[in-house]
């Protein structure tokens, strides 16, 4: 995957608080000569030391600028990050870190453990779980349901969605189940119009009559 740019836009500078300026503190000022380093998350994690400077260097940290090499003192100079990482965050000296996105948005995949930082991936244990968020900030497992089952708003559920069965549309219309159509009452009912919804033949299902004439029964689908 490809290496995604990084630094040398608008917002790419670093500062240093500074108190006592006409009896204002922590006042901004841009402050060049810092080394940056650049981590997987925003405490603790994983220095990304793969990285190079714009001409394809290797490097492992930058340095903001002073000023000597033409650009603004205090700006951080252009670098590619990791392949396909498009967000890291970065560090002057012992400062907080803060999240630096790709110029452009990126377009590479996110480290797993970047998400880690956000979603466990503990949460999704088995084949089909959906995360639904049963509070602001709170995701919460669903499991998958059985076939033929649709996800459905439920407000006496704890997350607000269940897996519930559909039940039959309006009129004579029968639905594949999963591994039958439904309702079973319809299935033999020759004296009225029907219209089977699924990807199955009706005439193969069991239990399924089908009348004398072919215009009583629509199946819509394919095999």
């Amino acid at each position: 995957m490809a290496r995604q740019l990084f630094g040398g836009g608008p917002a790419d500078w670093t500062f240093n608080a500074v108190d006592g300026v006409a009896g204002v503190d922590d006042l901004a000022q841009l402050a060049g000569g810092q080394v940056i380093t650049f981590w997987n998350l925003e405490i603790g994690g994983t220095q990304y030391e793969d990285l190079t400077d714009s001409a394809g260097t290797p490097i492992t940290s930058v340095t903001s600028s002073t000023g000597a090499d033409g650009r603004s003192v205090g700006q951080i100079p252009p670098l590619y990050g990791p392949d396909g990482v498009d967000r890291m965050w970065a560090q002057a000296g012992t400062g907080p870190r803060v999240l630096m996105s790709a110029v452009g948005g990126g377009g590479g995949s996110v480290d797993p453990e970047q998400l880690e930082d956000l979603v466990s991936r503990e949460l999704y244990d088995d084949k089909g779980v959906l995360l639904v968020g049963s509070s602001f900030g709170v995701p919460t497992p669903v499991d998958s349901g059985a076939n033929g089952q649709v996800l459905t708003a439920d407000s006496a559920e704890a997350t607000g969605v269940k897996w519930a069965t559909p039940t039959a549309a309006t009129g004579n219309v029968l639905y594949w189940t999963g591994d039958d159509y439904a309702p079973t009452a319809l299935k033999g009912a020759v004296d009225v119009p029907r219209v089977f919804l699924g990807p199955v033949d009706p005439d193969t299902v069991d239990g399924v009559v089908m009348p004398a004439s072919d215009w009583m029964v629509s199946w819509i689908g394919s095999s």
